[in-house]
Parts: C-alpha cells; sequence; structure tokens
C-alpha cells in the first residue's frame, strides 16, 4: 500500500512541478510581449526590435520550456553548464549586442526584415 501511495503522488508531483513551469513560461511570454510592444518604454521596444509570431509564443517557446525542464530532472548535471549558457548568452545580448535581431543581422546580412510588408 505504501508503495503504491508513493507512486500515486509521485505522480500529482509531476503534473504539479509540469503546471508551474508551463505557467512560468506562459507569464513570461506575456510579459515579453508587453516589453515587445513598448509599453514599458520605447528603449524595450527598440532593444526588442519586432512583435514575436504568434506560433512562437504560445507553442514553441513554453514547449523549449518545458522540453528543457523534463531534461533538467532527468539529468541534473546538465543544469549547471546550462545555467552558464543561458546567463552568458543573455549578458552578451543585452549589454553587447545593440538589440535583439543584432545575432541575425549578422548571420543573414542587413536585410533581416525581407519577411515585413
Amino acid at each position: 500500500m505504501n508503495e503504491w501511495m508513493n507512486e500515486k503522488y509521485a505522480i500529482y508531483k509531476i503534473i504539479l512541478a509540469s503546471f508551474i513551469v508551463l505557467f512560468l513560461a506562459y507569464a513570461w511570454e506575456t510579459l515579453e510581449h508587453y516589453l515587445e510592444i513598448g509599453l514599458w518604454g520605447a528603449w524595450l521596444k527598440y532593444w526588442f526590435q519586432w512583435v514575436e509570431f504568434w506560433a512562437n509564443r504560445i507553442i514553441f517557446d513554453p514547449l523549449l520550456v518545458y522540453l528543457w525542464f523534463l531534461l533538467g530532472t532527468k539529468y541534473p548535471k546538465l543544469v549547471l553548464p546550462a545555467r552558464i549558457f543561458t546567463a552568458t548568452w543573455l549578458l552578451i545580448h543585452l549589454f553587447i549586442f545593440p538589440n535583439s535581431m543584432y545575432l541575425q543581422y549578422l548571420i543573414w546580412g542587413h536585410n533581416i526584415y525581407w519577411f515585413s510588408f
């Protein structure tokens, strides 16, 4: 009986953790949308350069957060290198590059808005 209860609570813990991770991912996407449209200042709107494609915001970004959460829970040794990489990436993009699209500009050239109307 005790083993069955542990399995039952383990499933509830997984469901709760999944809900929390997805809630945080969608909360970030909501905040990011407000930053992109300029509600917190023109300089942030300039830094973001564009409003993210809806499928990225609603489907793929939260899915990637959830998949990385699952990977981190299965392989905890990957968490520290992922944190270091993420912090480095964020610092470079915030303090060295002039805006969030600068890396795409370096890769694809000056016309990164070829898809705009």
